[in-house]
């Protein structure tokens, strides 16, 4: 069995998330993260949730490496940026949030570990 705790935040990006993290880790040290972050981040740059794509990176591997701290053995599934209808979010486009889920894929390959 397992108990399952959200602690997502909806309209948080990146940034907020690693500023609040610690806040969350001092309670919980969960066996599985579930991590969805990035497509607040990739919103039109003129927004006050956008993140810049380097600043996302850097965010990320701040986040992974505080969740690595918190508990060496916790296990993290990463989830990257998801399609949108631009017609439905004209402040979201699917090019944009592709960038960011490369950026996703990229830490995955080169910073994660079995």
């Amino acid at each position: 069995s397992a108990d399952v705790f959200n602690r997502g935040a909806g309209g948080y990006n990146s940034r907020w998330l690693n500023a609040y993290l610690p806040r969350l880790l001092a309670d919980d040290k969960p066996d599985l993260v579930v991590l969805f972050i990035g497509n607040n981040d990739a919103i039109d740059e003129h927004e006050p949730q956008h993140v810049p794509l380097n600043e996302y990176k850097a965010n990320v591997i701040s986040i992974l490496e505080k969740l690595h701290h918190a508990k060496p053995s916790m296990a993290v599934l990463l989830v990257t940026t998801t399609r949108v209808n631009g017609q439905m979010k004209p402040l979201q486009k699917n090019s944009r949030r592709r960038q960011y889920a490369e950026v996703l894929r990229f830490i995955h390959r080169n910073r994660m570990r079995p």
